[in-house]
């Protein structure tokens, strides 16, 4: 009887961790293409910080909001910073691509032409 309770309690358990892992997966790795335009004001150049807020030498940092657009149509504002040693802001006005799960950036964002847009992404952009 024992032996029973103990299994069934262990399936309880691998299936409750088995389904939060799997939630967790969907949020923040299952990706989806998204496109924005890059706004038209080059944010400020800040000197890169790390997670204690210590200065990181020899890097820059563009932060950028952007109202991204995924192809079916729905709008995901999300929070993104453009680091590096030798990085150039993005072009004011740009077309921007990247793919993106619900809670970061997963690839990208790269400038791309107005015509690699979805037709029915550029009518939501220009809104």
């Amino acid at each position: 009887m024992k032996k029973a309770i103990g299994l069934i309690l262990l399936a309880a358990i691998l299936a409750v961790g088995g389904f939060y892992g799997m939630k967790y997966y969907n949020e923040t790795y299952k990706e989806a293409p998204a496109y924005a335009v890059v706004p038209s004001q080059v944010p400020k150049k800040e000197q890169t910080r790390d997670a204690n807020d210590k200065i990181v030498p020899n890097s820059i940092t563009y932060d950028y909001n952007f109202d991204f657009v995924k192809e079916d149509g729905t709008h995901q504002t999300m929070h993104f910073a453009l680091e590096g040693a030798d990085v150039k802001p993005f072009t004011p006005g740009a077309y921007i691509k990247a793919d993106i799960s619900q809670k970061r950036v997963t690839k990208g964002p790269n400038e791309i032409n107005k015509t690699d847009v979805p037709t029915n992404v550029q009518d939501k952009l220009a809104k």
